[in-house]
């Protein structure tokens, strides 16, 4: 396997609600730089679904409740000469959970985060997020600390860099992060053929929404 420049990478993080709600989110990385540290560049899509997770948890977790559980973190190679190529980042214990204590907003009640386009076809993207605390919200908007929606957004912006060592001190590469045009390739809903991908000029909180496909009963 070998990472190349302008590869698409997509992230699937996977989680559970109260014990019994399946939550997924997908992000989209495009590969914008090769061997940042001067090393070969190291390929490993495990530490690049590690890195990204360790880029998105603390704000995540800053905003959401202990009933809201993270396992895993997928990663495929979408575009590229390497397609199909994935791996998972098995999330350790002690970063699972919320942080978040007291009572929980229902599964379908989500934090809404758009990634911003520029129009026409530069569509902005959107994540959703379940576990928001009670204390969070009065008659579903938003009342806790703004700088908690600050760190989020920049988190979701954010250049991640990979890298193959401790420390990131060997081999590393770049990926940002984008919007995917994207459409089935075939038969297998899992072959994918990514039409454009455009970088986000910014994102931004959306409010308190909701997600009724993650209805208790359904989950996505």
């Amino acid at each position: 396997m070998s990472i190349a420049v302008d590869d698409i990478i997509e992230f699937t993080l996977r989680g559970v609600f109260n014990g019994s709600v399946a939550t997924r989110n997908v992000f989209h990385y495009r590969v914008s730089n090769l061997d940042v540290g001067g090393d070969t560049p190291f390929d490993s899509l495990n530490h690049a679904a590690r890195d990204v997770w360790a880029t998105l948890f603390p704000a995540l977790h800053d905003l959401t409740t202990a009933k809201q559980v993270h396992t895993q973190l997928d990663a495929k190679i979408i575009r590229g000469a390497d397609a199909g190529m994935q791996n998972v980042y098995v999330i350790p214990s002690g970063e699972r959970a919320g942080t978040v204590a007291g009572d929980t907003m229902g599964p379908t009640d989500v934090y809404s985060f758009r990634l911003q386009g520029t129009g026409g076809v530069f569509r902005n993207g959107y994540k959703r997020f379940s576990g928001v605390p009670e204390a969070f919200q009065t008659e579903g908007l938003w009342v806790g600390d703004n700088a908690d929606l600050d760190a989020m957004c920049a988190a979701l912006a954010a250049q991640v860099q990979v890298s193959g060592g401790i420390g990131g001190v060997v081999g590393q590469y770049d990926i940002r992060p984008v919007i995917v045009s994207k459409m089935s390739g075939g038969l297998d809903p899992s072959d994918i053929v990514v039409l454009r991908d455009w970088e986000p000029v910014g994102v931004v909180f959306g409010g308190i929404g909701s997600q009724d496909t993650r209805a208790y009963g359904r989950g996505i």
